[in-house]
C-alpha cells in the first residue's frame, strides 16, 4: 500500500479474508513455546515447550498432529530446541529426521510423514553425535566470521547460507550486517530504524537467485529486512526494512515476548512463538 498497489492471496471460499493478514494461532501447547522449527520440504512444523513437550503441526489445518513425549520438565532458559535433519536423498522417500535437544542431550527420532497428515514414529535414537557435529559445524562457520569482523559472539547472531553476510546485535544493543568478498571483511553496516531490547531471535531466508532476507524479532515486533541496491546508490545503505507486523495484540500477559520465530517454506508466512502460542504471520 506505501506504493499505491497491494497484492493479496484470498482463499476461494473466504474471498473476503486476506491470507497476508492471517495471524491464527497454533494453540495447544500449556506452557510457554521456547523453540520452532518448520520441515525444510513439508508444511510440517514442530515445537517444544518449557515443561518438555515436543508438538507437530500442520500448518495448513493447524492441526496438532503429534504429541512426542520425551519424559521429564526442562530445567533453565533456553536449554531446549527442536530441529530438522536433511531429508533423505530418495526423492520419494516420506520420512524424516527430528532432532530433540535437552540440556546436553540428544535425541534423533526417525519420523514418517504421509500425505493425509498421519504421523508414525519409526526410530528413536538417544545418540545422535552426528547431528551434534552438523550444529557444531555452524558454529564454526559463525566463530570464523566473527573472528575476521572483529566481532564478539552474541546471542542474536545469524550467518546466510551463502557465508557472505552475517546479522548481529553489537556491544552497544544495535543490528548490524557484516558483508564478506571472498571470506575477507568488506563492509560493516549498522541499521539504525529499529530499536532492539534484551531478547532479539534472528533467522534469515535463502529467497533464490543469489537474494537472502532476514528476520529479526525483538520483544513483540517482527521485522524483515532485504538488500536494496537502489539505496545503496543513493544513500550508501545496503539494508532497507521490507516489513513489520507487531503481535503485541496476541499477548497472553505483560511479560511474554516473542521467544522463537521461523520461516515457512516458500517463505511467504513466519511463525513466532509466543507464550502458549504459535502465530503464523
Amino acid at each position: 500500500h506505501r506504493f499505491g498497489v497491494m497484492v493479496a492471496h484470498v482463499k476461494p471460499d473466504h474471498p473476503d479474508v486476506l491470507e497476508c493478514s492471517q495471524r491464527a494461532p497454533l494453540c495447544g501447547h500449556a506452557e510457554r513455546v521456547v523453540d520452532i522449527c518448520v520441515h525444510p520440504t513439508r508444511h510440517v512444523l514442530a515445537s517444544v515447550d518449557v515443561s518438555g513437550a515436543y508438538k507437530l503441526w500442520d500448518v495448513a489445518s493447524k492441526d496438532e498432529i503429534a504429541d512426542l513425549n520425551v519424559g521429564g520438565r526442562i530445567q533453565g532458559e533456553g536449554v531446549a530446541g527442536v530441529s530438522w535433519e536433511k531429508a533423505s536423498s530418495r526423492a520419494e522417500s516420506t520420512s524424516s529426521s527430528l532432532v530433540l535437544t535437552r540440556g546436553n542431550s540428544v535425541t534423533r527420532i526417525d519420523v514418517d510423514l504421509d500425505a493425509d497428515g498421519v504421523v508414525a514414529v519409526l526410530n528413536r535414537d538417544d545418540g545422535a553425535a552426528h547431528t551434534e557435529r552438523e550444529s557444531e559445524s555452524v558454529n564454526v562457520v559463525v566463530e570464523r566470521l566473527c573472528a575476521k569482523a572483529g566481532i564478539e559472539t552474541t546471542n542474536a547472531i545469524g550467518v546466510a547460507n551463502d557465508e557472505a553476510t552475517l546479522a548481529f546485535v553489537d556491544a552497544k544493543g544495535n543490528l548490524s550486517i557484516a558483508s564478506f568478498i571472498g571470506g575477507s571483511l568488506a563492509h560493516i553496516e549498522s541499521i539504525t530504524d529499529v530499536s532492539l531490547g534484551t531478547n532479539v531471535t534472528l533467522r534469515w531466508f535463502d529467497a533464490g537467485g543469489g537474494l537472502h532476507v532476514f528476520a529479526v524479532a525483538s520483544g513483540t515486533t517482527v521485522n524483515v529486512y532485504a538488500p536494496s541496491p537502489r539505496m545503496f546508490a543513493s544513500k550508501r545503505i545496503s539494508w532497507k526494512r521490507v516489513f513489520t507486523a507487531d503481535v503485541s495484540e496476541y499477548l497472553e500477559d505483560s511479560s511474554s515476548a516473542i521467544s522463537s520465530l521461523e520461516w515457512g517454506v516458500d517463505g511467504r508466512v513466519i511463525y513466532v512463538a509466543l507464550g502458549c502460542s504459535i502465530l503464523a504471520v
